[in-house]
């Protein structure tokens, strides 16, 4: 089924970051905050506000595989925080470094997606697939046209070539016009590789390795255990 459906899985996979372009608040689509302590909080309060969505009369396949999508970016984004990002970015003792923690989260977060989209075949696949995604999907907690409005959305930027200057973009979404913070990104964009290789020192490769392990499985068994409780078994 999710295979049928790999459009609608891709899409899902991608909407809880809709609120940017809704500017709705964080919890209203990922379902937990920033301070979650457990991976799956999200998910699990996302079918406790949406019920429907565990009734396999309402559980259509492209909605099916749509939710499933949702809850692989969730439990990757919980993952991270919990494995990753408060063990070596969230400690700063000091305004700035905090900021510095932030910064190097985000410049990690960018290289991955860096490294992703450097297969040119790929991204068009996936860009292809996007097409009509939404056709199908009913989720109930995003109204049909703004979830097309959004795989509009997802579609242009990944089209758009990377550029480190995204780094300096989120450290303004999260400091405004800080003149500190905005130094140090301008800086950590000066400086690179080297800057980056910095990043990779504290948080090594085989720790970035462990964790797309641990959140593919971690997904895994939570998609799977949804498929069968939408599905009526």
């Amino acid at each position: 089924m999710l295979k049928t459906h790999e459009g609608a899985f891709l899409l899902g996979a991608t909407t809880p970051d809709i609120r940017a372009m809704a500017k709705w608040p964080r919890e209203r689509t990922h379902f937990a905050p920033l301070s979650v302590e457990e991976v799956g909080a999200g998910a699990r309060a996302m079918f406790e506000a949406n019920p429907h969505l565990l009734k396999s009369a309402n559980a259509n396949d492209p909605t099916r595989a749509f939710v499933s999508g949702y809850i692989n970016h969730l439990i990757a984004d919980e993952t991270w925080i919990c494995t990753v990002y408060r063990q070596f970015f969230g400690g700063g003792d000091t305004p700035e470094g905090k900021v510095q923690g932030n910064m190097w989260d985000r410049a990690m977060q960018l290289d991955m997606d860096r490294e992703a989209k450097a297969d040119e075949q790929e991204v068009q696949r996936v860009t292809e697939m996007l097409e009509g995604a939404e056709a199908g999907v009913d989720i109930g907690f995003v109204e049909s046209e703004t979830l097309a409005e959004w795989r509009t959305w997802v579609q242009r930027f990944n089209s758009w070539e990377f550029s480190w200057e995204r780094l300096s973009r989120a450290l303004r979404r999260m400091y405004g016009e800080d003149e500190q913070a905005l130094a140090m990104a301008e800086e950590f964009i000066e400086n690179m590789p080297h800057s980056l290789d910095r990043v990779y020192e504290l948080v090594t490769p085989q720790r970035i390795a462990s964790y797309r392990e641990e959140a593919i499985t971690s997904s895994m068994g939570l998609i799977e255990e949804y498929l069968d409780a939408s599905a009526g078994n």
